[in-house]
């Protein structure tokens, strides 16, 4: 049996009991739960962008439908991903990975589960390409 030298405490979706899921409101509560890591969710949009949410579709967890490989990453940050939570998170959006880096890049350790492998990867290599 393996040791350990301690356990992670991880905000998965950044802790979606308190905020609404994998967006800032609930990655930048997340410390206030006592975690020590952010897990979130990989897609990616049509036009190759790399965006963090769950679910295939947009209908759960914003005020919008469709599905997101098949939305832009304009037409997915145009959509409310706070309200459906409560009111008091109205205007929250799904963030974009490069977003997510510079909000938290030394600040949290992150999981990132990559929901779409193949269009994930295709999105990360297109990133790179413009980058150089």
């Amino acid at each position: 049996m393996p040791k350990y030298d301690h356990i992670l405490n991880v905000a998965h979706r950044g802790g979606p009991i308190d905020r609404p899921e994998n967006t800032f409101a609930a990655f930048d509560h997340a410390p206030n739960l006592g975690t020590n890591w952010i897990e979130t969710d990989l897609r990616s949009s049509s036009d190759g962008e790399i965006v963090l949410i769950h679910d295939s579709t947009v209908d759960r967890t914003t005020d919008g439908t469709g599905d997101v490989s098949e939305m832009t990453v304009a037409q997915l940050k145009a959509l409310d991903a706070g309200s459906w939570f409560d009111i008091t998170y109205t205007g929250q959006r799904i963030p974009t990975l490069p977003e997510f880096f510079e909000r938290y890049r030394g600040k949290m350790q992150s999981m990132l589960e990559v929901k779409d492998p193949v269009r994930v990867d295709q999105a990360y290599h297109k990133s790179l390409e413009n980058t150089i």
